[in-house]
């Protein structure tokens, strides 16, 4: 993991040497994050700790290329994809190499300022189906699944999804941070597919410390499954833990996290998830 680390550190430096007095919020891990006036683009990437002794290259995992654009105050557009990545040695003679498209996504958002402090965000889109079907790709797309649970819309196949959010955050005078989401997903065969559309919720609270520089997060995500058909209700449910440290109020912000599973079964497939973002702030419109 030398390398790992190598890249933290530069992703880290550059950060502070283009950083610019922005104002700008603190920065998410996994939820929703708070629209700017200024266009914003970024490339998240998670790489997930198999529990077992496969050993993955550095740069397996799931990447989340995306951008922002605001067309007024109150308005803007997102788009992103989804791209996963996965490398390992079989058997000491020979290197596993795969990668697979997710579904890319196109939304907007609408922005509300209840108070100085306080702001809520309602966004909502679609997930197009262009997650890869290819058989050859599919061991890629399962470890994007694992890396980052909480939003498996990004890799499902054969699906149109239909994505909203409400989300609400809060930034106290003495630095404290909260923040509260929830929203529908619902998935949606593509035509040629025997299955029943779905419908599930995905939630998430969030709470830390800013500074000017810094903010330090920890966010709670939960998925909940309202009609799959399943025996226990407890199943229903899967939460996932992160916490880490993100730069704020520059031109370029990089974020790193440690995302932990919550429940049995998910604990037994991975030990936790390394998570590193960098975001860009470009200037702003007009003269």
């Amino acid at each position: 993991m030398k390398t790992a680390g190598k890249l933290i550190a530069v992703v880290l430096a550059v950060g502070f040497v283009l950083g610019s007095a922005l104002s700008t919020s603190a920065q998410t891990f996994y939820l929703n994050p708070i629209p700017e006036a200024r266009p914003t683009f970024g490339l998240r990437f998670m790489h997930v700790s198999l529990d077992g002794d496969l050993e993955l290259s550095t740069f397996s995992g799931t990447y989340d290329f995306y951008v922002d654009i605001p067309t007024s105050e109150a308005v803007g557009f997102r788009l992103s994809l989804p791209y996963s990545k996965i490398g390992y040695e079989y058997y000491a003679s020979r290197e596993i190499s795969e990668s697979a498209l997710g579904n890319a996504y196109i939304g907007m958002h609408l922005t509300s300022h209840l108070s100085e402090r306080t702001k809520s965000v309602f966004s909502m889109g679609l997930h197009l189906p262009t997650a890869s079907e290819d058989d050859d790709d599919q061991e890629a797309a399962f470890l994007g699944l694992l890396a980052n649970f909480h939003q498996a819309r990004r890799v499902l196949t054969n699906a149109w999804i239909i994505y909203a959010n409400m989300a609400w955050r809060m930034e106290s005078l003495e630095g404290g941070i909260f923040g509260l989401e929830i929203g529908p997903e619902v998935w949606i065969p593509e035509g040629d597919i025997d299955a029943d559309a779905e419908l599930l919720f995905h939630y998430g609270f969030s709470g830390g410390a800013g500074t000017r520089h810094f903010a330090f997060l920890a966010e709670l995500m939960g998925l909940f499954v309202a009609t799959e058909d399943i025996e226990d209700f407890g199943d229903r449910f899967e939460h996932h833990l992160a916490f880490g440290v993100g730069v704020r109020n520059c031109t370029v912000r990089p974020s790193l996290w440690y995302q932990i599973p919550l429940h049995d079964d998910m604990r037994d497939a991975i030990n936790g998830v390394i998570g590193l973002q960098v975001e860009v702030s470009m200037p702003e419109y007009g003269p």
